[in-house]
């Protein structure tokens, strides 16, 4: 069983990232995990990309983690700019429906790393 894990949600804003996030927080919060989050956002009414990303543990924590467990892509902006952050063993989990690809430098960083489709999702595995 692991004590922390690291996720982090991005796409456009307007697209759900913020409800999405604030579901899986409430939900983790309720089971009695601790969590620590950070958002960032463009400073726009709407669009512009943003994110959010929040360490969970089941012991008390006061700082975000440098890596990534998961990322959860909304759209092709967000693994492109959140890919490096993956740790070995992390997964990106992004909708077929914009034809994710895995940027050249991330997929170097690790010499197992595969994409594997899905049929309504893709998942890369580090």
């Amino acid at each position: 069983m692991i004590s922390q894990l690291s996720w982090k949600i991005g796409g456009q804003q307007g697209e759900g990232v913020e409800s999405t996030d604030r579901i899986f927080s409430t939900a983790l919060n309720r089971l009695g995990y601790y969590l620590y989050g950070y958002r960032h956002f463009s400073s726009r009414i709407k669009g512009g990309h943003t994110n959010n990303k929040i360490r969970i543990s089941t012991k008390p924590i006061r700082a975000i983690s440098d890596d990534l467990d998961i990322l959860v892509a909304f759209d092709q902006e967000s693994i492109d700019l959140n890919a490096g952050e993956l740790r070995k063993g992390g997964v990106v989990v992004a909708d077929a429906k914009f034809s994710p690809t895995i940027p050249k430098a991330s997929m170097r960083a690790c010499s197992r790393c595969r994409l594997r489709r899905s049929p309504k999702s893709w998942e890369l595995r580090l």
